[in-house]
């Protein structure tokens, strides 16, 4: 608690925080219209050309600061219903620009296209803010801005027309303002900021100059003005869904082999405006079942797998829940309480029939929103059904047995913008479960205190977590400093961070461990001014050391001296040539033994690991080509002769032409003598192994646009691990290891396949239909004696869950839904 006050102290008594003023803002003026705009791409109204121009672009990359290559001009207009954005986009010749088709916000750096893009803050706090993209092939994307990342899920509803010229390139984008979220004020006053990509040139350009040597997006934005008396509208709109799904099940050795089921599912979707600031959003009934297929691996190490989120619902909206990472969404809906318990309820000549791997939701509730006074509010909340397994005997009866009680999730989130782009937040979630199942609490805050100039800053955060059972309550809390320089050629960064043994938030959020103090440091240089044949350059050195937070509880406290786990540093380096080839290479070296606390999976016990030396490379080729390839190989070696390892990935990249995409990533890896857990007979018996591991992962994807409406996505992933067991051994008490007489079968040969076939037609704002195909092969056996072509052509004699599925989403808004009800009338 002292810490906490202290840290409480010093975010009031920081006077330093208020330094130079920052460079001079640029400014724009909109202009209010009384006659609608023909949104056809082409700026032939005289509105157009009697609004004030923002020009006088700005270079970012690959020459910060230089102009560009061509000049842009941009208009704004608005009116009660929207907001208009206009730009005129020079280039050379017609022909030169790029205009690859892609999906609703499937776009990254490997997409080939010129593109134009607006971002407003409209609330001026520096960090929040929504991004509208369009490329001249009319393919559209939009983006969340917030401290906790960028989140391209966010779907708005807008409309955007492109007009390609002789020596140019065109847009209209109408915004309407149920799309934004801004201040109830007779005049608006918003951050705004215009950027244009030239694939061609490999260029992108900002009209209020972005320095790479600065952190904050927004807080290097020009200022908009000019806007007067509009109102939120009435923000309601509905997606209903229906969905239906026909699954088959293939397994070779079963009777029969090949079985059907099929399911119909209907819900909905609602967006509520509260007011102008907060909304509110609900899904009733959610069905996820054409979500994309986890990457799955063959976990040997004593830490949870952690998997992306990839529900539209818990991606679009969220950054406010992810303050102070306390929150991951996977656990809502995850697996049941007692799913890995089912085993010891089973009796004689009993076996699990069907054990649901996943909860159902009821429904999940969503509001967020700021207010004038940049004050965030967020609160989450769900319902997760109870959950059976079925367990059958000899004789056909059939039980079920509760996996997982009714439970209520909820997080609620405090987030109150600061000046200099800066912000502190308070976050609790909770976890609330029937009958006698624990329940669970975490409370935390988190910080980030920038000074005036946006150079130096600190930031922070605490958490206490709370399990109550029945009887008792178990408490733990972890809290993370860190103060550094984030501006200028030369940066860097010292934290601190501390968890105690009891702290656990993994009921509603995630860390692989706890029990951890932590120091760690690191500088960088970046040099984004070309010399020679170089573009830019950059390099930094990291340096950590760790403990135990405390000795865990147990009878072996006396077999160690001291609470050191580890230390290691790196060392990384990384440029770019004038012919924008990339290369990159990273040392991580751990001078002296480790003591993992971990790996033995008991408490107290350890197992010492010998010091290592891993160097890793990396190069990429000119993403502008019509075929570029990524690559990294590394490896490292121990101090103990013959363990050692390897691996290798490469990426090539195909645009076959402005529709049709491909990209192929394998990556192998290769452990020779390897040490890690196999079992254990109590806490005084530990058995670890020497085992070679080989591992293939490949990932193939194809993307083809029928047109910006129309797209079809492919995604194929393959993941295969050998694991070959060359002796066993004991662990000993002084964390050393000793030969063993064990010598059961402890070999694997794992796959996971999936595939992930989708074509979706936008066929109204707002409004999709999803047609989706998905393949899992999730197979492990106990042998290391195949071959990957082998195993390969064995692949599909397993066990095989294939999903065929329809979705449909129909969009309705209020305002849309009223205005041709009045119409018909008429």
């Amino acid at each position: 608690m002292a810490r906490l006050a202290f840290i409480c102290a010093f975010l009031f008594l920081f006077p330093f925080w208020t330094l130079a003023d920052t460079e001079p803002k640029k400014k724009i003026v909109a202009k209010r219209i009384d006659e609608p705009i023909g949104l056809d791409g082409i700026l032939s109204e005289k509105a157009w050309m009697d609004a004030m121009v923002a020009d006088g672009f700005t270079q970012f990359m690959p020459k910060p600061g230089e102009e560009p290559a061509f000049s842009t001009e941009v208009r704004i207009l608005y009116d009660d219903r929207a907001i208009y954005v206009g730009a005129i986009l020079e280039v050379e010749d017609k022909s030169q620009i790029s205009k690859q088709l892609f999906e609703r916000d499937q776009i990254d750096d490997e997409t080939r296209t010129d593109w134009f893009a607006v971002a407003f803050d409209t609330y001026m706090d520096g960090i929040n803010g929504s991004g509208f993209i369009v490329g001249p092939s009319e393919s559209q994307a939009d983006i969340k801005f917030s401290s906790e990342g960028d989140d391209m899920s966010w779907d708005a509803v807008w409309d955007a027309k492109v007009s390609l010229q002789e020596g140019y390139w065109s847009v209209e984008m109408e915004i309407p303002y149920s799309a934004l979220r801004f201040p109830d004020s007779e005049e608006q006053t918003w951050h705004v900021q215009f950027m244009r990509k030239n694939a061609l040139y490999n260029e992108e350009s900002f009209w209020n100059e972005i320095d790479p040597n600065t952190n904050g997006f927004f807080t290097q934005a020009g200022i908009l003005e000019g806007i007067r008396d509009i109102k939120s509208p009435v923000r309601l709109s509905a997606t209903p869904f229906l969905a239906y799904y026909a699954e088959n099940l293939y397994d070779p050795d079963a009777k029969p082999r090949s079985s059907w089921g099929n399911t119909l599912n209907g819900g909905m979707d609602v967006k509520f405006g509260i007011s102008d600031a907060f909304t509110l959003d609900m899904t009733l009934i959610p069905d996820f079942g054409q979500v994309r297929s986890d990457n799955q691996v063959l976990n040997l190490s004593p830490f949870e797998v952690r998997f992306d989120e990839n529900r539209q619902f818990f991606t679009e909206g969220v950054e406010m829940f992810n303050k102070a990472g306390l929150f991951y969404s996977r656990r809502v809906g995850g697996v049941p309480l007692r799913y890995d318990e089912i085993e010891d309820c089973l009796r004689e000549g009993e076996e699990i029939t069907f054990n649901p791997l996943t909860t159902r939701l009821y429904n999940a509730t969503k509001i967020s929103g700021r207010t004038a006074g940049g004050t965030g509010l967020g609160f989450f909340n769900a319902v997760g059904a109870r959950m059976f397994a079925e367990i059958a005997s000899q004789e056909g009866e059939s039980r079920l047995v509760e996996t997982n009680p009714l439970t209520n999730y909820n997080v609620f989130v405090i987030d109150q913008n600061l000046k200099n782009n800066s912000y502190v937040s308070l976050v609790n979630t909770n976890v609330l479960r029937e009958g006698d199942a624990y329940d669970a609490n975490v409370t935390g805050t988190e910080f980030f205190i920038r000074d005036r100039n946006n150079a130096f800053y600190i930031e922070g955060s605490s958490a206490l977590s709370q399990k109550m059972y029945t009887d008792s309550t178990d408490t733990g809390y972890k809290f993370n400093v860190e103060i550094g320089e984030g501006k200028g050629l030369i940066q860097w960064e010292l934290g601190l961070n501390v968890e105690s043994d009891r702290y656990d938030p993994n009921d509603l959020g995630f860390i692989f461990n706890n029990n951890e103090k932590s120091l760690r440091g690191s500088i960088r240089i970046n040099q984004y001014d070309a010399f020679g044949p170089w573009l830019r350059m950059g390099g930094g050195v990291y340096a950590r050391v760790s403990s135990l937070y405390r000795f865990p509880d147990s009878n072996f406290e006396q077999y160690r001296k001291n609470l050191f786990t580890e230390t290691g540093f790196e060392l990384w380096w990384n440029g770019t040539l004038k012919n924008f080839m990339r290369f990159g290479l990273s040392s991580y070296f751990q001078p002296v033994e480790e003591y993992n606390y971990f790996e033995p999976r008991v408490d107290g016990r350890f197992y010492v690991q010998v010091p290592f030396l891993s160097i890793r490379g990396r190069f990429g080729t000119d993403t502008r080509k019509k075929i570029s390839l990524d690559a990294h190989m590394g490896g490292y070696v121990t101090r103990e002769p013959g363990r050692k390892g390897w691996s290798a990935e490469i990426s090539p990249n195909i645009r076959v032409n402005d529709k049709f995409s491909l990209s192929w990533e394998t990556e192998l890896s290769y452990q020779f003598s390897d040490e890690g857990y196999v079992t254990d007979f109590g806490e005084d018996e530990i058995i670890f192994g020497k085992r070679d591991v080989r591992n293939i992962t490949s990932l193939l994807r194809a993307n083809y646009a029928f047109s910006t409406n129309h797209t079809f996505s492919f995604r194929l992933r393959h993941n295969w691990a050998r694991v070959h067991y060359l002796s066993f051994h004991e662990l000993l008490l002084d964390g050393s290891l000793c030969a063993s007489d064990y010598n059961e079968n402890q070999d694997i040969n794992f796959n996971a396949f999936t595939i992930d076939a989708v074509y979706r037609w936008r066929f109204a704002p707002g409004s999709d239909i999803f047609i989706v195909w998905k393949n899992a092969i999730i197979g492990e056996e106990e042998r290391s004696d195949v071959s990957f072509g082998e195993n390969l052509s064995g692949l599909f004699h397993n066990p095989q869950v294939n999903s065929f599925s329809v979705k449909v989403l129909y969009y309705l808004d209020y305002l849309d839904v009223k205005k041709k009800f009045t119409r018909n009338q008429h």
